[in-house]
Formats: C-alpha cells, sequence, structure tokens
C-alpha cells in the first residue's frame, strides 16, 4: 500500500509502494519532528571560499541543520578524486550552499540587467517578477536536488543503477491484471527509473536514480512540515503573486511539486515562464556548474579560463513563443498546454550578444575538468576498482539490494578499523544500513577489506586501453565531417556499448584464462617477476582486474539548451568554434577504456587483453580488434612486454594471430608512426573503395623485407588525393565564360556509361551546371536530339585521360563510327574490345551521331599524361573526323616524364616555375629527399616485380594486348602517387591497388593485398 506520508504528486504505481515507504523511514531516521525542534526566524549570511557571503533564509537552516543534510558533509562530491588531488575533498553539503549562492547571484544579476535594459531602452523584455513568483520553488529544487546523493556520490550511482531488488516474482502480465505485488516485492532501480521518468521526462538526458531520491525525499510530507513550519518572514500581503496553481502558501503540494519539475529540469507544470528557471537547474550554464567548476578550480589548484563576471553581466532572460523556440529549446514545449487563444510566452535563459565568447571559455574550462580530474586515469583506477567491491557487496548483501538502503551507507566504510584475534572471534558493533548489527569479526573483515587497498591507496595500474584514439582496426573517419552518428559506427565505440551492456564477469574470466595460457607458454621464466607465482598471486589477479569502460557520451558538453542573442541563424556558439561538438573530438583523440590490475601484473594482463580482443564476438559476429598499447601503458611495462612477447614469438604463439607480432623497430618510432597516421587521414576521403585503418597500412607494409618498409612508407605518405567534384568547377566557369563559349548553348555528355568514374561525380557538379546554364543530358533522354539540335558546344569531362584511348574509344561511338575505319595494325592497340557490349555507349539514332558531328567539343580531364593531349588529338583528328578548330583539350595537372618517382636518371624535378613546383614533381621531391639511391633502386625493383606479377591476373593487359611489363608501374609504368576521391586510376604504381597471387623470392605462393583496392 502507497504510505500515506507520500505526497500525491509522486508517481502512482504499486510497484513503488516499498520504495517509498523506504524513502518515509530514512526521512523518519533523519530528520528531526519540527515541533520539538528550534525555530528558525532570521536568515544567516555564511563565507564561503568560492562564492563569498551567501544569504540563506531561516527554513533553509532549519532544512541545513537536520540529520538528512547534514549527512551531505561526508559524502565527497567528487568520490575518490581526492587521491590523486589531496586537497580535492570538498563534499555535497558545501555544493550544495554554494548553489545556493549561485543561485543568488545569479536572479540578482537577472533582475539588475533586466532594470538596466529598462533605462536603457524605456521597456522591459520580459516580465521580470515571474522569479518573486517562483523563487521560493526554485530555491528548494537548488537546496534539495544533491540530497539524494549516496556515498561517493556518482561512483557509488553506476552499481546502484544495476541493483535487481526481487522484482522477478511480479510480471508485467501481474500488472496489467491489477495483480498487488507479493508484501516483500522490490523493484529494481531500473523500473524504478522507468516509473519517474514516465513523469519527469527530459528528452534524451533520463533521470538517475539520485535525482529520483531527491524528488521523492522532497516527496514526503515530513519534509514539507519542515519547510512550511519555518516560513515567519512571509506575510499574506506578499502573496498576492503566487503561481495559478498554488492557491496560498499552505499548498505545500503545489510548491514541492513545482520543485521537483526544477529539479528534473522541467518547466513548472503548464507554465511556459518558468523554463528559464528549469534551465537554472539544469542546462549548459545551470547553477550546479557555476558553483562546482569554481569550487573544483579552487581546490584542486588547477588553473581555468572562466570569465564568470562577464558571464553574469550577460546572461539574461529572452520572452518567445513556441513558434521562436530553437528546435533543441522545442523540447520545452512538450510539457505545456496550450490553446489558440493562448499568448502566454516562453521566457528562455540566455546570453546577450558579446557574452558568446565568455561562454565559449567556460565550455572549454568544463572540457579541462574532465581532461585533468573526472577523466584523470588514477582517479579512474581508483573508481572503477571501488565500484567492483560495492558490487562485490552488493552480491554478498541482500539488503543492498533495496535502493534506498544506500542512503545509510556512510563513505566510512572503506576505513573501519579492524580487530581480529587468530586465537578468538572479536565481536564488533557496527553501524550499516541504518542500523546496529552484531556482526562476527569474520564478515565484518571480509566486508571491509573488499575496501582496504583503497584506504591504503593501493590503486591498481592500467594494463590495457581501448578505444579510438589508438584503435588500429577501426575504420578512418574524416575529421572535417565529424558527427555522433559516425562515432557511433566505429568498431572500438560499438566495442565500447556492448561491453557496457553486458556483465563483465565473463570476460575477466576470458582474460585470466588467456593469462594462464601464456604464463603455461613460458613457466620455466623464472625470472620473469610479472608472472604469477602461486595461487595467491591468481587471486590477486582476479580481485584487482576491472574494466572502465567510458560512456561515449560521457563528455557532453550542451550550448544548445541556451538562447543566444541577435547571432542569426544559427542560434548555437558555433560561429567561431565547434563547441557543440567540441566532445567528439576528445572522444576521437583523448578518451580511453582501461583495464587495470596489480601493478606486478601488467605486462601478462597487456598481452592476454591483446589476445582476448583480437577476435571478439560482437553481436553475434566475430571481429577483430587491435589496439596501440604506445600510450596507454607506461614505458617499463611496455619494455617488460616486449620481452614476453619475444619469448612467445619463439615458441610460435602468435603463428595464429601474425598481426598481433612486433613491428619491425624502424614502423614504432615517433616519425613513423606520424606517418601511418597521416597515410590514414589521407586515404580517409576515399569515397570510390574502403579506406585502409592503421592496421591495414601496417599489414601492407609488412608484405616487404624489413629494411624497404621505412621506404615504402615514405612512398605511400606522399600520395596526392584529388577530388573531381572540387578541381573541376572553376575550370568550367572559366572556359564557360570565355569568349569562345560564352554566349553559346552548352550541353554536358556522360564520357562513359552509368558505371565510369565520371557519371559518379557528374551529381556533384549539378549546381555548377545549373549555374553556368550548362545542360547535363544522358543518351536516355527523350529531350536529347532537340538539345543537341539547340546547343553549339559538348562538353566531355573526366577525371583522368591516361593515353587518351578509352575518350577516343567512346567518341567513336557517339559520333557512329565503327573500328572498321582504323587500320588493322593498330586495332588491337586502339579499340578496347571491353566496350563492345556496352550498349549505354552507343545510341542507334544515326541522325544524332551526324549532328554531332559538326557540333564543336571541349574535353576537361583532371590529369593527363604530358603526351596524352596529342595523342587524343590526334586520334580525333584522324579517326573521328573532328576539324582541329572544333575541339580544345583542357588537362588541369599535366604528368610529366620527369615526375616518374623511381627514374633515377631524371634528378630534376617538373616545375611551373622556378619556385614552384607541379603537385606530381613535389611528390617526387619529398619521397627522394627521404629515400637514398640505393633504398630506392631496392623498392623499385620490388613495385616493379610484385605490379608484373599481380597485373597478369586483371583484364588492362589482356584487352590492350600489352605485354604485364608496360603496367608493372601503372598504365604506361607512369609511376604516379595519384588517386581520386571517387576512383582508383591505373596509372598509378600496380601494387598499391591491384590484388593477386605472386611468387616471393624463396619460392612461396602469397596473396599480394593493396593499400587501396580498385573496384
Amino acid at each position: 500500500m502507497r504510505p500515506k506520508e507520500i505526497l500525491p504528486w509522486l508517481p502512482k504505481d504499486k510497484r513503488l509502494d516499498n520504495f517509498y515507504q523506504g524513502i518515509v523511514n530514512f526521512v523518519e531516521d533523519y530528520v528531526e519532528d519540527s515541533t520539538k525542534s528550534k525555530k528558525y526566524v532570521y536568515s544567516k549570511e555564511i563565507l564561503d571560499p568560492c562564492v563569498g557571503y551567501i544569504k540563506i533564509n531561516s527554513w533553509e537552516m532549519a532544512v541545513l541543520d537536520t540529520m538528512l543534510f547534514q549527512r551531505l558533509r561526508k559524502i565527497s562530491q567528487l568520490g575518490l578524486a581526492y587521491l590523486v588531488y589531496p586537497s580535492l575533498n570538498y563534499s555535497r553539503f558545501e555544493h550544495t550552499i554554494g548553489t545556493l549562492g549561485r543561485l543568488n547571484q545569479v536572479l540578482t544579476r537577472l533582475k539588475e540587467n533586466d532594470i538596466r535594459l529598462k533605462e536603457k531602452v524605456k521597456k522591459r523584455r520580459s516580465d521580470i517578477t515571474v522569479i518573486d513568483r517562483y523563487e521560493i520553488a526554485i530555491r528548494i529544487a537548488a537546496l534539495f536536488h544533491d540530497v539524494g546523493h549516496c556515498l561517493f556520490s556518482h561512483l557509488s550511482e553506476f552499481a546502484i543503477s544495476d541493483l535487481q531488488g526481487n522484482e522477478q516474482d511480479y510480471t508485467d502480465e501481474d500488472l496489467q491484471n491489477d495483480q498487488p505485488p507479493p508484501a516483500e516485492y522490490y523493484p529494481s532501480v531500473k523500473t524504478i527509473e522507468k516509473i519517474f521518468n514516465r513523469e519527469f521526462a527530459r528528452d534524451k538526458e533520463k533521470l538517475k536514480i539520485f535525482e529520483i531520491f531527491s524528488i521523492a525525499i522532497l516527496g514526503t510530507k515530513k519534509i514539507a512540515k519542515l519547510i512550511f513550519d519555518n516560513f515567519p518572514e512571509i506575510d499574506e500581503h506578499k502573496l498576492i503573486n503566487i503561481p495559478r496553481t498554488l492557491k496560498k502558501i499552505t499548498d505545500k503540494n503545489g510548491l514541492l511539486h513545482q520543485s521537483a519539475h526544477f529539479i528534473a529540469g522541467l518547466p513548472a507544470n503548464d507554465e511556459p515562464e518558468t523554463v528559464f528557471l528549469a534551465q537554472l537547474m539544469s542546462s549548459g550554464l545551470d547553477v550546479d556548474k557555476l558553483d562546482y567548476m569554481s569550487r573544483e578550480e579552487h581546490f584542486s589548484g588547477i588553473k581555468i579560463e572562466m570569465d564568470l563576471q562577464r558571464i553574469f553581466n550577460k546572461i539574461n532572460i529572452f520572452p518567445k513563443s513556441k513558434s521562436e523556440l530553437a528546435t533543441p529549446l522545442k523540447k520545452y514545449s512538450d510539457f505545456i498546454k496550450h490553446t489558440s487563444s493562448d499568448t502566454r510566452n516562453y521566457i528562455l535563459l540566455g546570453i546577450d550578444k558579446g557574452g558568446q565568447f565568455a561562454y565559449e571559455e567556460f565550455c572549454v574550462a568544463r572540457l579541462s575538468l574532465y581532461e585533468k580530474i573526472y577523466l584523470h586515469k588514477k582517479v579512474r583506477a581508483a573508481e572503477s576498482y571501488m565500484k567492483k567491491q560495492i558490487k562485490g557487496l552488493i552480491q554478498n548483501e541482500k539488503n543492498y539490494q533495496r535502493a534506498h538502503n544506500w542512503l545509510y551507507v556512510p563513505e566510512s566504510i572503506i576505513e573501519k578499523k579492524m580487530t581480529f584475534s587468530t586465537s578468538e572471534m572479536v565481536v564488533e558493533d557496527i553501524e550499516i544500513l541504518g542500523q546496529i548489527t552484531q556482526m562476527g569479526t569474520k564478515k565484518n573483515v571480509e566486508t571491509h577489506s573488499l575496501f582496504s587497498d583503497i584506504f591504503k591507496r593501493q590503486i591498481p595500474d592500467r594494463a590495457f586501453g581501448f578505444g579510438p584514439s589508438n584503435s588500429k582496426t577501426d575504420s578512418p573517419i574524416n575529421e572535417i565531417a565529424i558527427d555522433e552518428e559516425k562515432v557511433k559506427e566505429l568498431q572500438s565505440v560499438r566495442l565500447w556499448e556492448f561491453l557496457l551492456s553486458q556483465e563483465q564477469r565473463q570476460l575477466e574470466l576470458s582474460v585470466i584464462e588467456e593469462a594462464k595460457k601464456i604464463t603455461e607458454e613460458i613457466k620455466d621464466k623464472n625470472e620473469y617477476d610479472f608472472l604469477p607465482k602461486s595461487e595467491e598471486d591468481w587471486k590477486n589477479i582476479e580481485k584487482t582486474l576491472v574494466f572502465d569502460i567510458p560512456k561515449p557520451n560521457r563528455v557532453k558538453l550542451d550550448p544548445q539548451t541556451l538562447h543566444f542573442e541577435d547571432i542569426g541563424a544559427l542560434n548555437t556558439v558555433n560561429w567561431t568554434i565547434p563547441i557543440a561538438n567540441i566532445h567528439i573530438s576528445y572522444l576521437l583523440h583523448k578518451i580511453l577504456a582501461y583495464v587495470y590490475v596489480n601493478h606486478r601484473f601488467v605486462p601478462l594482463i597487456t598481452l592476454a587483453c591483446e589476445r582476448i580482443f583480437y577476435k571478439y564476438t560482437l553481436n553475434n559476429k566475430e571481429e577483430q580488434f587491435i589496439f596501440d598499447q604506445t600510450q596507454a601503458i607506461s614505458k617499463e611495462n611496455q619494455s617488460k612486454i616486449k620481452k614476453i612477447k619475444d619469448e612467445l614469438v619463439a615458441v610460435g604463439f602468435y603463428n595464429t594471430c601474425p598481426e598481433l607480432m612486433p613491428l619491425d623497430p624502424k614502423l614504432t618510432t615517433a616519425n613513423a608512426v606520424e606517418l601511418i597516421e597521416n597515410v590514414v587521414r589521407n586515404l580517409s576521403y576515399l569515397e570510390c573503395c574502403d579506406s585502409p585503418s592503421k592496421l591495414e597500412v601496417e599489414e601492407f607494409l609488412k608484405q616487404f623485407d624489413e629494411d624497404m618498409q621505412l621506404s615504402a612508407l615514405h612512398l605511400i605518405s606522399n600520395i596526392k588525393v584529388l577530388s573531381p567534384q572540387k578541381e573541376l568547377p572553376d575550370i568550367i566557369k572559366e572556359i564557360r565564360n570565355s569568349e569562345k563559349v560564352r554566349d553559346k548553348g552548352v550541353v554536358v555528355l556522360p564520357l562513359g556509361n552509368y558505371l565510369n568514374s565520371s557519371s559518379n561525380f557528374y551529381k556533384h557538379l549539378k549546381n555548377t551546371f545549373n549555374e553556368q546554364k550548362i545542360t547535363s543530358l544522358s543518351f536516355d533522354d527523350k529531350d536529347l536530339k532537340d538539345e543537341i539540335e539547340r546547343n553549339d558546344y559538348i562538353f566531355l569531362i573526366d577525371d583522368n585521360i591516361n593515353s587518351g584511348i578509352q575518350c577516343f574509344n567512346f567518341m567513336m561511338r557517339y559520333l557512329g563510327y565503327s573500328d572498321s575505319v582504323i587500320e588493322k595494325d593498330n586495332r588491337n592497340k586502339l579499340w578496347l574490345k571491353k566496350y563492345d557490349n556496352r550498349t549505354e555507349c552507343t545510341h542507334p539514332a544515326l541522325e544524332i551521331s551526324k549532328k554531332l558531328r559538326n557540333k564543336k567539343f571541349e574535353f576537361i580531364f583532371v590529369t593527363g599524361h604530358e603526351t596524352s593531349k596529342n595523342e587524343l588529338s590526334h586520334y580525333l583528328t584522324k579517326y573521328c573526323k573532328l576539324e582541329q578548330d572544333n575541339f580544345e583539350i583542357t588537362i588541369i595537372h599535366e604528368i610529366k616524364n620527369n615526375d616518374k618517382i623511381f627514374d633515377l636518371s631524371n634528378l630534376t624535378y617538373s616545375k611551373i616555375d622556378d619556385k614552384n613546383y607541379t603537385i606530381f614533381g613535389k611528390l617526387k621531391m619529398d619521397f627522394r629527399t627521404s629515400v637514398t639511391p640505393e633504398q630506392i633502386d631496392k623498392i623499385s625493383n620490388k613495385f616493379r616485380e610484385i605490379g608484373k606479377q599481380v597485373v597478369k591476373q586483371k583484364g588492362v593487359c589482356r584487352d590492350c594486348e600489352q605485354p604485364e611489363e608496360d603496367h608493372a608501374l601503372g598504365y604506361h609504368n607512369r609511376e604516379n602517387l595519384i588517386v581520386f576521391v571517387n576512383s582508383i586510376p591505373t596509372m598509378t604504381f600496380t601494387a598499391l591497388w591491384c590484388e593477386g597471387k605472386y611468387t616471393d623470392k624463396n619460392g612461396d605462393v602469397k596473396i599480394w593485398k593493396p593499400l587501396i583496392k580498385r573496384k
């Protein structure tokens, strides 16, 4: 049965009855009967080192002096951060008073800013009296917003959120059939959160259990009596402007319900003018953040850039109609019932023009606190270890499954002094779960020994790190276009989310089992102190082995929860730096999940984790995960790992997972790692094929002998990625606006069929065609005949011309010619047989072909060889019967013969002028300054041999009836390092794009894996 002491506005659900009873009992235990306590008549001022003097009303003092709030003195705001920053041990009690102080400052400033505006423009922006009407409710919210925290604040929340209660005997079907729960029924925390979030839903930000504790405590009659029995300064004549839903001050139910909404970050029920008050409690600039950020700067000694004075000068409220709400703020309208005649405005919290830069500094300062405190590696190690011990406590004690009991557990549980004797059992009294319990020493020791390592600051060390920033197997993300959805697709982030949703005990056991296999392989190596020597060692590993996996959205900045005045359509602070997305960049580059273990066994657990994740089943699919540990663990442990890994390689332990074998030392230097990362980043722009991961780059390099790997890396680090859709618009505009074409009609026809690369990037040129009044057609268009007849110029555009043969073949078909016009001796050389069956390239209407013959043509290519233009021109005049004056060929980037990278006879580089090299000559120059002539000769022979073998298996040689030697280093041995976003040209080194079998120097047949596979 629902307790009578619970106010009616709390969610009504029979499953919550025992939870509510537990909250009522807790309040009874920690709040003295107000009729027996002293009366609080006067307000006070409290001096705070961060806020200054803080005014506390008499009724607030009555609340603060209860055991309920005094217990907050013994609850650390930042969990175990004091183990790293000794002075950073302030409590929730200090923070609660500081939050009230910041609320005083903000409300005062909002009133002053409104008065200043009135004096300036002779009118008020909004009805500022709304602050007076709701001041009591918002102050109650600020006072109670953290009262539901348990030991070590957010640290215990992680463990409490998994509590199961004993709801397994009561099903959803029983609930639907209106069956009452069993007398001993207690809901799981997930059930409690689900029920409360139906009442207090906050978009994607759901209420957590500690907020629910706070709201439930506020929803007890004893708390209502405590507050309202201490209101001597409130006179009846001051109650004229109270909210519509509050008939008089004694309507405790209505007032506290409003406060509960504010704690949940919601406006008061059906009151749009209170949105700014909800934002003051939960937004990107709430009073909670204003207090704890300045407090953490003060007590940690960390300096952060935060100009609170400027923010206070620019903070303001803004009346907006429902239609004027920015998209992120529309969530507030879900809690407001509007009628057609309703003209009420939403009043929003925001920043006046000129204050956005101070707010940006505020956001970056908050990110600094994440980096230096909340996600500090030692803090995370201690807290993850503590979470594991708390979970162990839950498993051993039935009462700990009841969520409200955690409100009783003191932080001193980790420092309980234990008295025991080997000859007899010593019985102690300890306070736990709010009652004095007689507990034998043995159980007492077991309970408190869970936490003794933390009390003695014996914190596990990092043994393994995994995430986007050190993944070798993640697909690369183009950093210019980072968004949250793309980050969620990353393999390593999917692994995080999977592990967060699973019971990690099985993963721990798998790691220990793998560690035992490794130990068995080299058990005779007694000199390795990091190998377990006894059963006690294995127990130590099991006890201290901890996985700490961050939630992908843990680092979250909320600029879009505020209104920014006079910044145009942007309606966010992203006009200077991407504050809203800065946490994504931080996630990609800074945050790792960690595995911790006792410092002695770090090398062993590193290697065990590496093997476990090598082939890991994620959502019923086996995937490969490899993570670079260079930055994740200490140099001392890295040297130990190398020693043990060399032993394992010697006994063949890595034969089944060669990717885990050590890289050549030359590829592990800082310069080499940077070059590999640059290759991955550079090729991440490719759309025509899967861009390689860091691991795939390394695997490509491993195919070369060790003395050639670094040379090969220097070579591929010079690959130039060109984007036709970015290169072409300017040249198209230039030709279109030239004197000869300016006033003429222009049609663009596809140079190839729908599978051709030119067709793929035509869609990106649509805007250019429209702007320049160029008609884009295909040969299926019904208006084709009329358009060709109407227009004077035909544009044909492609990314690469090579020798001009492909373009010539398509032109022969477009103009209605067959291969019979080509001399027999040249037919096999010039006629590409693979296009014979592609009907898309031939139009049956001869009359259109004849009309085309009389038109003028513009051929535009991104790249081409220095001989290509003359060759194509020759073919067009000789076989296509085009007059020289009727066509023009433009090549944006012309490739010179002396741009060939491996050609040692050409020591000069192609230049546009005396200072500027062509992009291809620059590639050659950069490569030749990094690699000696001897190395160039060696690697060129390797590329030539591989290219010659794998190109045999491709159609390019068969179709052109040319020897493979002519294509060993790319089409016509052009030796290019150019790829297009939408295609891989065959003139690029064959071994870079061509896959196939080859025979190595030992006579073994192997599969050559290219860096970028051409489709």
